[in-house]
């Protein structure tokens, strides 16, 4: 890949042999480096670029017309003869099958650009593979010095490893990183890979596949897998097959040409004879070697190589040739063995544009494409070494991204045989600080020892980057083209360096996951010592699908400047949204470029997973306990759909209230990750823990006495009735302040009945969620009295059949419920009756009605039958509805002032609780309407929900169609309660900003107490429970603060190293 314009030095008298190629340019996605022009060929010696990788993204080629290419294509192309291979994957069994006809796009992407409003599907290849979440030792927002899980140099651990997620995890090892950079075999995570290919060899002039180093290959003396070997070659021989003694299936594979080494792939493959002679001799280097399979590398058919490479207009036609050629050969000789066969493909459109696709796929087993070294030093312009997806502002090719390239490939070949390049290393120029600066020449570059010593400009390994050399520069974040770079001043000279950092690397790794790509590769494995791009990877490649690119890009921005203590700079504010910005005053939210940041770094860490109580676990479990005692993972709550909801708060907001990420003027968004620690410490005990959305009926015999201890009416037990309120409640009494809501958008004070909801005394809502212990009451609903005139309450006891079927049911149920298991047949979730069979439905139509039929019932198989019970969920194991005279009340309690009399029915009950942190009442309900649902829509607003009408649908936020919306209701809670309290002169914001600048140690309970008490009681300084004290507000103890307390130490264990960098290094001092 690399290039310099000038002649080669003279080589070595060591070994003349080693003298390398020169060349004047170089092209995106090369597999080698740019050479130094001084560049000495002694063997034990590091070649200076010979770091042959894959290509210099083959430059766009202006003499290439789009006709020429469409003649190119494999439409002109005769089709392979040769019947599909499968692929052999290593963590599968392989069966073979046809090669199918048809040519699957990605994900039902058509153009380069994803659709705007499209969400990426979840699509994964079909072959079966682990779930490895690879631990990563650097954080996705930092790009410090990272410290390997293992001593650097020293052999893999030895414990069996697991399979990586990917069903292809692939890493080059470059052959000459055992001189200058003095790793070896050994130091490969081989334990992480899937295949390690071993560049190079070459293609001589009379078309033999040979080495370029046998001394390395051969016959170098070192140690791997515990004993001592002699060459490269056997190092990985031996990695291997400790690797299988441990469970771990790699695969080692022979790349062949390179950028450096692609002379004569043209010649060779152009007559029979040739291609004859070429695959004799790679078939007996593979079988010298003991290798798996071969790769080849060749830089680049018909144009776009090193000038002194052959090239011909029949190289396309001629490499399917040899390749058929070279699969038929492998197959012949290794009958009872799949050897592999596969290629690195340049991804600029000179080369990916015409390559003959199907014909490629049709022959091969997988297809690395490299997608890096879009831009370097050979630009007098500044770029992206490897974007992800277009900037507007880019001066060169348009089609320079990944997006473009992957959108190519997978419109022609089976997205489950590409694989997505990854590059371990970076790019530099001298002469600009800016993206897209022009005047650049090359920058800041490695350093070899000697005898070649010196410093290769232009080039840098991730292990460089990341090290002192560059601290005091400032890193900048492109959210066009989802990638980093670096920018400011080596010995006095502005500079600029593009890379790829954990942050990016994860984005790319979900693209590659959710495109239902084989995998990922890697250039390559010196570069990045401590393997912290490989293991960051792998543990993204299951965390779900990456958001698409903007649907209008913004202009470009100019790079941030240095924050004055020194640190870096956070990212530019997020692209330019299809709706109107926040209001000019944000009363709570702070600065929107920190909110923009921390939605960024939250999107690109390792999802966290909630979990929920175990029905079983007992009442000591907290959130330190052993996951397998106490919990399970959660059905209702999501990393991703948190951060959705996240964003939406934290950028546009509602009601003029914004999630406070920042303070005002500064991107440090350190204050916004405290605010949602706090926010989740209250979440993962209200709601979370028991997997609850919609409230759960807890009107147990302890609420019920804590109504009675303040003089009100306790009620029964878990009546029906709890709809209406629990704990002496009336939620739809809960309605807008007299006065008016303040509506930022005019300035002016709406009246109450414009915002509120109306009670609907014809409403009918069933609940999504409920309670899951043996026993536990069914969800909540609400009914005009007409359907059900009393309310009955929930008896725990009883036994609801699940297992099997009845002795009679097929004779009393059609098809298919007449031979379901009987959990499996219940009303619900919500209003469904899917699972309901049409013989009960005939009586019993809905939910309210088959509740009022069910009172009384009791449990057992013959009510079951009649459809009279143990149907009011999935996989009821007991309770049943029992009647009261004159109806089940709930709980009253005067001095509320609502909710004063007891409720016996359910009519207009329609307000419980839902959501994260639980939003009640119509007053809120109209609020979410009025500002962000439907209603907002009808005024003319651009609502965040316009399709949801919180009024008349307020179970819409507990719908699986509307995943954030448990999170955003919370969230509004959040807004208009905990973040303006102000009570007594002590404010929530003031004692956030505090605990932050107090050094943010999870020990200091200030700010998780103050968010405890206003949560659970309304009050900042309410006694803790079981301590007892003061209680200035009278609202009583707050419930399980010591539960808040370690959800948020453990939450804050989660989200800390999200911190930017000189909040993180604050933090370890």
């Amino acid at each position: 890949m690399a290039v310099v314009s000038s002649t080669c030095a003279p080589c070595s008298p060591i070994v003349a042999s080693r003298q390398s190629d020169c060349s004047s340019r170089s092209i995106f996605g090369s597999h080698s480096r740019r050479r130094s022009a001084s560049r000495q060929c002694e063997r034990m010696a590091t070649p200076v670029g010979e770091r042959a990788r894959h290509s210099v993204q083959s430059r766009r080629d202006s003499s290439i017309s789009s006709s020429q290419r469409r003649r190119w294509s494999e439409a002109s192309l005769r089709s392979s003869s040769h019947a599909q291979l499968c692929v052999s994957d290593p963590l599968t069994s392989r069966a073979c099958s046809a090669a199918s006809s048809a040519t699957p796009r990605a994900a039902g992407w058509t153009s380069t650009r994803w659709p705007p409003g499209r969400v990426w599907p979840a699509s994964r290849p079909k072959a079966a593979c682990g779930s490895l979440k690879a631990p990563t030792t650097c954080t996705p927002t930092t790009r410090s010095n990272c410290v390997s899980d293992r001593k650097r140099g020293g052999p893999p651990p030895p414990s069996p490893p697991s399979p990586p997620s990917p069903p292809r995890v692939v890493q080059y090892y470059a052959q000459w990183a055992v001189y200058g950079r003095n790793f070896y075999p050994r130091d490969v995570r081989v334990d992480k890979l899937t295949h390690m290919h071993y560049a190079f060899y070459e293609v001589t002039s009379d078309c033999r596949a040979a080495s370029i180093d046998e001394w390395a290959d051969y016959q170098l003396s070192q140690t791997a897998a515990g004993r001592t070997v002699q060459g490269n070659i056997a190092a990985f021989v031996a990695l291997r097959e400790e690797q299988a003694s441990l469970g771990h299936t790699l695969r080692l594979i022979l790349s062949l040409g390179g950028w450096t080494k692609s002379t004569h792939f043209s010649s060779c493959s152009k007559t029979h004879a040739n291609r004859q002679a070429l695959v004799s001799s790679a078939v007996a280097l593979l079988d010298r070697t003991g290798f798996d399979g071969l790769d080849l590398d060749w830089e680049y058919p018909v144009c776009c190589g090193l000038d002194s490479n052959g090239v011909d207009p029949a190289d396309w036609e001629n490499y399917v040739l040899l390749l058929q050629m070279l699969r038929g050969a492998l197959d012949v000789a290794h009958p009872t063995e799949h050897k592999e066969l596969s290629i690195a493909m340049g991804m600029s459109p000179a080369v990916t544009g015409i390559a003959p696709k199907a014909a490629l796929a049709d022959v091969l087993d997988c297809i690395y494409l490299m997608t890096y070294d879009y831009n370097g030093d050979w630009n007098e312009f500044t770029g992206h070494l490897a974007p992800l997806y277009p900037d507007p502002a880019y001066p060169g090719d348009p089609d320079f991204h990944i997006s473009w390239g992957v959108a190519e490939w997978t419109a022609a070949v089976p997205a489950s045989k590409l694989a997505m390049g990854m590059p371990s290393y970076g790019r530099s120029w001298y002469g600009t600080t800016e993206l897209f600066g022009s005047g650049a020449t090359p920058g800041p570059g490695t350093y070899w020892e000697p005898p070649n010593g010196g410093e290769q400009l232009g080039i840098l390994r991730y292990d460089e980057i990341i090290s002192s050399r560059f601290a005091g520069f400032t890193r900048s974040w492109s959210d066009t083209a989802k990638v980093p770079y670096l920018h400011g001043y080596r010995n006095g000279r502005p500079a600029f360096i593009t890379y790829d950092d954990p942050e990016s690397i994860a984005i790319k790794a979900r693209y590659g996951s959710a495109a239902g790509l084989a995998g990922l590769m890697f250039w390559e494995a010196s570069e990045d010592s401590a393997s912290v791009l490989l293991l960051r990877a792998i543990e993204a490649w299951n965390e779900g699908s990456v958001l698409p690119p903007p649907a209008t890009l913004p202009p470009p921005l100019p790079p941030p400047a240095s924050l004055p203590d020194g640190g870096d700079a956070s990212p530019p504010p997020p692209p330019v949204s299809l709706s109107p910005p926040p209001p000019a005053a944000l009363p709570d939210g702070g600065d929107e470029g920190g909110a923009a940041a921390l939605v960024l770094a939250l999107s690109s860490m390792s999802p966290y997973q909630f979990r929920k109580l175990k029905t079983t676990a007992s009442a000591s479990c907290n959130i330190e306990s052993p996951t397998g005692a106490c919990w399970e993972d959660s059905e209702q709550y999501f990393w991703a759909d948190m951060v959705g909801a996240l964003e939406k708060m934290a950028t546009r907001g509602v009601a003029g209230r914004t999630f406070f990420a920042s303070a005002a003027g500064s991107s440090d968004y350190a204050v916004g990750l405290a605010n949602l620690a706090a926010f989740l410490a209250q979440t993962m005990q209200e709601t979370i823990q028991y997997d609850a959305c919609d409230e759960n009926n807890w009107s147990e015999q302890s609420a019920l006495d804590m109504v009675s201890a303040k003089g009100g009416s306790p009620g029964e037990i878990y009546p029906a009735s709890a709809a209406c309120g629990q704990l002496g409640q009336s939620y739809q009494s809960y309605s807008c302040p007299a006065g008016g809501v303040l509506d930022p958008d005019t300035g002016e004070t709406v009246p109450p009945e414009e915002v509120q909801c109306a009670v609907d005394p014809d409403m009918v809502v069933v609940a999504q969620t409920s309670a899951q212990w043996y026993g536990a009451p069914p969800p909540l609903f609400c009914a005009p009295r007409t359907a059900v005139p009393e309310a009955p309450r929930w008896d725990v006891s009883g036994w609801c059949p699940t297992q099997g079927t009845s002795w009679n049911q097929a004779e009393e149920w059609a098809a298919p419920f007449g031979s379901m298991a009987r959990g499996s047949i219940h009303f619900g979730p919500a209003a469904s009756t899917a699972s309901v069979p049409a013989e009960v439905l005939a009586s019993t139509p809905d939910y309210p009605s088959y509740v009022v039929g069910s009172v009384d019932q009791g449990t057992g198989d013959a009510c079951l039958l009649d459809g009279t019970c143990c149907l009011d969920k999935d996989n009821q194991r007991a309770g049943s509805w029992r009647s009261c005279a004159g109806g089940c009340e709930n709980s009253a309690l005067p001095e509320l002032n609502v909710g004063s009399e007891a409720r016996t029915d359910v009519e207009g009950c329609c307000w419980w609780g839902r959501g994260a942190i639980q939003t009640t009442g119509v007053c809120n309900f109209g609020k979410l309407n009025y500002f962000a649902g439907k209603k907002a829509a009808q005024r003319g607003k651009d609502a965040l929900f316009p399709d949801v009408d919180f009024c008349a649908n307020p179970g819409a936020i507990c719908q699986p169609e509307y995943p954030e919306l448990r999170w955003f209701s919370g969230l509004f809670y959040w807004l208009n309660d905990v973040q303006p309290y102000d009570v007594r002169g002590e404010r929530y914001l003031d004692v956030l900003r505090a605990w932050v600048d107090n050094g943010m140690d999870p020990s200091d309970h200030s700010l998780v107490d103050f968010a405890s008490g206003v949560v659970n009681r309304g009050c900042h300084d309410a006694p803790f429970e079981g301590i007892g004290g003061a209680d200035p507000c009278g609202n009583g103890e707050i419930h399980a603060w010591e539960e808040r307390r370690m959800n948020f130490k453990h939450i804050w264990g989660v989200l800390s190293p999200l911190l930017p960098t000189r909040r993180r290094s604050l933090l370890l001092q």
